[in-house]
């Protein structure tokens, strides 16, 4: 049986960041959000995929409320990914010519 697809939007994952950045800024214990737990239990069910979009979101949510640096963000993007197994979508063609016609 094929798996379903599911796109990670911002808000649906950005706790799970929230809840690292926590953990990395304020040495709180580490806290796995139930939606988070969710996701990695049907990872064998489900696809899922993201993008460079989501991405930049979160990256600019951890920048502005925690104070977060490159390189503290990308690990736990990584962790993120590969917890998952999650596809990425590096960029989007916005050319809408295609529409004109």
């Amino acid at each position: 049986m094929d798996k379903i697809k599911i796109y990670l939007d911002t808000n649906t994952i950005l706790d799970f960041f929230i809840n690292e950045a926590k953990v990395i800024r304020n040495k709180e214990a580490v806290k796995i959000p139930n939606k988070f737990q969710f996701l990695t239990a049907k990872s064998n069910e489900i696809e899922f995929v993201t993008s460079i979009l989501t991405k930049v979101e979160i990256a600019r949510e951890l920048v502005a409320a925690f104070g977060m640096k490159k390189h503290e963000i990308e690990p736990v993007w990584e962790q993120f990914m590969e917890s998952l197994n999650c596809k990425f979508i590096e960029r989007f063609d916005t050319d809408a010519r295609h529409c004109l016609n």
